[in-house]
């Protein structure tokens, strides 16, 4: 029981750390493409923006989890 308690703790350190490192732009592009699973393209069609600027910006915020994140980076 303990384990899986820590496990939670650790998984919402973890969300935590997203909102806390993360612009609200970094925010939309990296959990709409990984936990939502939309596409790019489909996520830059919902901000009225150009692909490449979702894309640019995923990849902006994926760079910051892991130099945040260490060794708990995806």
């Amino acid at each position: 029981m303990a384990g899986a308690k820590r496990s939670d703790r650790q998984r919402r350190a973890l969300w935590r750390s997203v909102y806390r490192l993360l612009t609200p732009c970094q925010q939309r592009a990296v959990l709409g493409h990984v936990i939502e699973g939309k596409s790019y393209s489909q996520l830059a069609r919902e901000a009225g923006v150009h692909r490449s600027t979702v894309l640019r910006t995923a990849r902006r915020g994926m760079a910051r989890l892991r130099a945040g994140l260490g060794e708990y980076a995806p």
